[in-house]
């Protein structure tokens, strides 16, 4: 049996930073990943606390009573973040393409559109999990940030 073991996807190799570059250029191609996972950090303790406080307000319960089945409430929620992350996407999207950054020179655009889709659609999936474990807001905020802080700390370590 072979280890299994975590590495980096390759990217092409980066010409070094010369004048041709710019000094902005840099460092907005340094800061643009972290830019990235602190603007999760932000959306994602917003989206646990309004799931959690339909909980707590037993509107959940409300709507089951009402004949809404458990797959279209957890679909509505999918649907409505994907389509607020979706859009978040494009925008990130157009502004890597615009602000030129060295990363993103020789990479498909579709390709970071679409890896982006798919860490949007993994943070979703990671706040309905985390949901389905509390009852309360408060508790489930602190969870969630203090858990994202420390998978992100792990994934950034790799670089």
């Amino acid at each position: 049996l072979k280890k299994i073991a975590l590495h980096r996807m390759p990217i092409p190799a980066i010409p070094n930073y010369n004048l041709k570059h710019g000094f902005l250029r840099k460092y907005a191609t340094g800061l643009f990943p972290i830019a990235i996972i602190l603007g999760y950090a932000l959306v994602v303790p917003l989206i646990v606390k309004r799931i959690c406080d339909e909980k707590e307000n037993k509107a959940k319960e409300m709507l089951r009573m009402m004949g809404l089945s458990d797959f279209v409430y957890w679909s509505a929620h999918f649907l409505n973040n994907f389509a607020i992350f979706f859009f978040h996407a494009l925008v990130i999207t157009f502004l890597a393409c615009a602000a030129d950054l060295a990363d993103l020179e020789y990479a498909s655009k579709s390709l970071f559109f679409a890896f982006y889709l798919c860490f949007a659609t993994q943070m979703i999936l990671f706040v309905m999990l985390i949901t389905t474990l509390f009852n309360k807001p408060i508790l489930a905020v602190i969870f969630t940030v203090i858990l994202y802080i420390v998978l992100i700390s792990q994934v950034l370590t790799l670089t």
